[in-house]
C-alpha cells in the first residue's frame, strides 16, 4: 500500500552549499525535544505510547496556543479498543490533562477520553456555533457494543466560565443511529448497526453556516479484524448539522450510491477544489474494488445534493490531502499510494466544473541515493516548515490495515518550479540509506523516523514555525524547528474584556523587510473597539496592571499600527516594515508588541490590553 527569498540570513545559516547542491541541503532543522516539551504522568500514554494514534490540533481553551487531541486503538485493522487522551499546551510543554478537561459525559458510567473506544480518526471543529472547538471521532470495528461506544462521538467544548475552561463532554445524542440501507438507499430501520469508519472530515457541506461531517467507511479484514459480515455493510455516510451540533443522517437523499461507497476508506477532506463557493467531499477508496481517489462535487445553485462525481486519481490509493502546493490559490492532491506516492496539480476546470487533474506526478530525492519510496504508507499532512510560503509534504509509513513498522516517515521539501508546476524532493545528508539525516536537519539517524503511524504540525511554542509531534509504534516523540532566527513568541497575560475573554494576539508572515508580509491579528475583542499597537524596547515579565489590564511591554514605548475590531471581535493589522517605527530594524533587533484598546463596557478604566508578542527581525 500502499520565505521568502529574502531571508538572506536564514538562507545563509541553512544552507550549508550551493542551491544546485544535491545532498546536504539543511533547508530547515529540528531538534528533538521530548524529554522537556512532553509530559505525562502514566508515559504509556505519552513518551512510551505504542498504539495505533491520529491527531487533531487547535486551541481548544482559547489561551492563544495550540493544543493536541491525540485518539488511541490498538494497531491495525482489530477490534481493540483503548483510551483517548488530551494534550494542553502549557508554555509550550504539551501536557497530559486529560482528568482535568476530557471525562465528562451524559451517559452513566462513561467516562469520555477514559472510556477505551475503538477510535481511528478525529477532528476538531465547531459544532454547535458558539465559537469554540468541539471534537468528533471515527470508530471502527465495534460490533456488538452499545450505541454510545460503537458510533461516532462528539464531545462538546464547555467554554469558559469566569475565565476558567471547562473541558469537553461527551454527548451521545448529538451522533444519530446508524442503520443498514436498503437497495433503493431508504434506511432499513430492522437492521441498527455501526460503522466501519476509517476516516472522518468536517465542513459546510449545504452552505448553512454550520459544521457537518462525512464519515468514511471499510469492509476489509485484516490484522485480527475479521472480514465484515455479509449483509451490513454501511458504507460512507454524510451527516447534517442541524446548526446545534446534533447531527442527522442524510443516507443516500444527498449524496448517491457510488459516491457514497468505499471499500477502505482512509481518508476524507471537506473543500472547495473547483472554487464555485460550495465545499465538495474528497475521499479515498483502497485494496479492493473500487480503488481511486474520488470527487464529490456540489455545484451551484443547489447547496443540497452532490450532483457530478469524479475519479480524481487511481492507481492504488491508501490516503490523500488536500492543499495549495503552488500556490496558484487552486487545492491540490498528495496521495499515498501502494506503490509510488503521487501528488496531482489542480488545473483549473472543465465545462461541467470538475477539475483538470495534471499527471501524477512522483516525489523526487537526491541522485545518487540507495533509497527511493519504500512503498506503503498512511496519513500524508500538506505544512510549510521552513515558512518560505510553499508548502511541504509529510507522509506517515505505517499501513494501518497490515502490520510493519520497518518503513519511516518521509519529509519532502516543496522547491517550487516554473510555469506552475513543483517539485517535491526529500532532502538527505548522505547516499545511504540508514545513515545521515534524512529528510530535514536533526532526524539522524533515519530509525527516529521509522514506524510513523501519524505526524502532526504545529507551532508548540509560539515562536511562528511549525514543530513536529510524531507517533511512532515505539512510542511519541517531539521535535521543536529551530531553523528560523525570524521569529515571533508569545507571551504574557490578557485579562478578561467586556466579551468575558482575554485579547489575544497573533502573527502571520516573517518579521524581515525584504519581505514585508507581517500581519498582526488580535482576536476576542468586544466588536467595533478601536485600538493601537504599543512598540516596546524591554519586556515587562511578569505583566504589571494598567488600565483594565495588564501591560507587558515597556520603553522605549512607540504608538504603532491602529486598528478596529470587527463583527467577529477580530482586528487585523498588516505591517508595513519600511515605514516608524519599524524601518531601519536589521538582523538580531527584538522588539515587543501589545495591542491597547478602548473598552468602554469593560472596567472604570475604559481601556484593556492584549497579550504579546516578542518579534525577533532577522533583517
Amino acid at each position: 500500500m500502499n520565505m521568502r527569498s529574502g531571508l538572506i540570513l536564514a538562507a545563509a545559516i541553512l544552507t550549508a552549499g550551493p542551491a544546485s547542491a544535491q545532498l546536504n541541503v539543511q533547508w530547515v532543522q529540528y531538534q528533538n525535544e521530548t524529554a522537556t516539551r512532553l509530559v505525562s504522568a502514566d508515559p504509556s500514554l505519552g513518551i512510551n505510547d505504542t498504539e495505533e494514534k491520529d491527531y487533531a490540533w487547535g486551541d481548544v481553551d482559547k489561551d492563544g496556543d495550540i493544543d493536541l487531541v491525540v485518539v488511541r486503538k490498538e494497531p491495525f485493522t482489530s477490534p481493540g479498543r483503548r483510551v483517548n487522551v488530551l494534550f494542553m499546551n502549557e508554555n509550550g510543554v504539551l501536557v497530559n490533562r486529560t482528568d482535568d478537561y476530557a471525562t465528562d459525559s451524559d451517559v452513566p458510567g462513561d467516562l469520555g477520553f477514559q472510556t477505551p473506544t475503538n477510535d481511528r480518526d478525529v477532528v476538531l471543529a465547531d459544532f454547535n456555533g458558539d465559537g469554540w472547538l468541539d471534537i468528533a471521532t471515527a470508530v471502527t470495528i465495534s460490533d456488538g457494543l452499545p450505541k454510545e461506544i460503537s458510533h461516532p462521538r462528539i464531545y462538546v467544548n464547555k467554554k469558559s466560565v469566569g475565565g476558567v475552561w471547562q473541558g469537553f463532554r461527551f454527548e451521545a445524542a448529538r451522533s444519530p443511529q446508524l442503520y443498514v440501507l436498503k437497495a433503493n438507499g431508504d434506511p432499513d430501520f430492522t437492521k441498527p448497526n455501526p460503522g466501519r469508519f476509517c476516516s472522518l472530515a468536517a465542513g459546510d457541506v449545504d452552505d448553512d453556516g454550520d459544521m457537518d461531517i462525512f464519515l468514511g467507511d471499510y469492509d476489509s479484514s485484516g490484522a485480527g479484524g475479521g472480514g465484515e459480515p455479509a449483509g451490513i455493510d454501511l458504507n460512507d455516510r454524510l451527516w447534517i448539522n442541524d446548526g446545534n451540533g446534533f447531527f442527522s443522517d442524510s443516507w443516500q437523499t444527498r449524496m448517491n450510491a457510488q459516491m457514497l461507497l468505499s471499500a477502505f476508506s482512509n481518508s476524507a477532506a471537506i473543500a472547495d477544489m473547483n472554487g464555485d463557493g460550495l465545499m465538495d467531499v474528497i475521499k479515498d477508496t483502497a485494496l479492493n474494488p473500487p480503488q481511486y481517489v474520488g470527487i464529490a462535487y456540489n455545484r451551484p445553485p443547489d447547496p443540497i445534493d452532490f450532483n457530478i462525481f469524479q475519479e480524481a486519481s487511481t492507481f492504488a490509493p491508501y490516503f490523500v490531502s488536500v492543499g495549495d502546493l503552488n500556490n496558484d490559490q487552486k487545492l491540490d492532491l498528495v496521495i499515498t499510494d501502494d506503490n509510488e506516492d503521487r501528488y496531482r496539480l489542480n488545473q483549473g476546470n472543465d465545462a461541467l466544473g470538475r477539475v483538470i487533474w495534471g499527471p501524477g506526478l512522483t516525489f523526487s530525492f537526491p541522485s545518487g541515493v540507495s533509497y527511493g519510496d519504500d512503498g506503503f504508507g498512511s496519513q500524508n499532512l500538506i505544512a510549510d516548515l521552513d515558512q518560505d510560503g510553499k508548502k511541504d509534504v509529510l507522509i506517515s509509513d505505517v499501513d494501518v490495515d497490515i502490520e510493519g513498522c520497518d518503513r519511516r516517515m518521509h519529509i519532502y521539501h516543496n522547491l517550487g518550479g516554473s510555469g506552475g508546476n513543483v517539485v517535491l524532493r526529500e532532502e538527505a545528508q548522505l547516499a545511504s540509506e540508514f545513515s545521515g539525516w534524512k529528510g530535514a536537519v536533526g532526524f539522524s539517524p533515519p530509525s527516529v523516523l521509522q514506524g510513523t503511524h501519524n505526524v502532526a504540525a504545529f507551532d508548540i511554542d509560539k515562536d511562528g514555525d511549525k514543530d513536529l509531534v510524531i507517533g511512532r509504534c515505539t512510542g511519541t516523540s517531539v521535535w521543536m524547528n529551530v531553523s528560523n532566527p525570524c521569529k515571533t513568541i508569545k507571551y504574557g497575560q490578557a485579562l478578561p474584556n467586556s466579551t468575558g475573554l482575554p485579547a489575544v494576539i497573533a502573527s502571520t508572515g516573517v518579521p524581515a523587510g525584504s519581505v514585508n508580509n507581517l500581519v498582526i491579528t488580535v482576536s476576542q475583542l468586544p466588536p467595533g473597539v478601536n485600538g493601537i499597537l504599543m512598540v516596546g524596547g524591554t519586556k515587562v515579565e511578569p505583566c504589571v496592571p494598567w488600565g483594565d489590564g495588564l501591560r507587558c511591554v515597556g520603553a522605549p514605548l512607540t504608538r504603532a499600527n491602529g486598528a478596529t475590531a470587527n463583527g467577529a471581535g477580530k482586528a487585523t493589522i498588516t505591517i508595513n516594515l519600511n515605514n516608524p517605527p519599524w524601518a531601519g530594524l536589521s538582523a538580531g533587533d527584538v522588539r515587543y508588541v501589545q495591542f491597547r484598546y478602548r473598552d468602554p463596557s469593560g472596567g472604570p478604566a475604559q481601556f484593556n490590553l492584549s497579550d504579546a508578542l516578542e518579534v525577533h527581525f532577522c533583517e
